[in-house]
């Protein structure tokens, strides 16, 4: 199981530069962060806190919104995402 100090070293960046990258591919840091873990094979589900409904709902949009493989692919390519990052079979 991936502990939060293992997910830090696969996505060292500091937070502002992978939203701008994010923001460039029309994603929402928020989407991006809680699908990046289900890219790894060990992971199966990912199970975000959420206190209110809306908060719920706004979890559940953000694990159901399209990443596309490029924006995996630009933040290895510019170093805010290690080259050995679980990435290479997203489609």
């Amino acid at each position: 199981m991936l502990n939060p100090v293992t997910v830090m070293t696969l996505f060292p960046a500091v937070p502002n530069t992978v939203e701008k990258v994010c923001l460039s591919h029309r994603v929402a840091l928020r989407d991006a962060a809680l699908q990046f873990p289900l890219l790894h094979p060990a992971v199966v589900c990912v199970v975000p806190g959420g206190i209110t409904p809306a908060e719920v709902r706004g979890n559940a949009a953000s694990m159901s919104r399209p990443i596309p493989p490029g924006l995996w692919q630009q933040l290895v390519h510019e170093g805010l995402l290690r080259g050995d990052a679980p990435i290479r079979d997203v489609s």
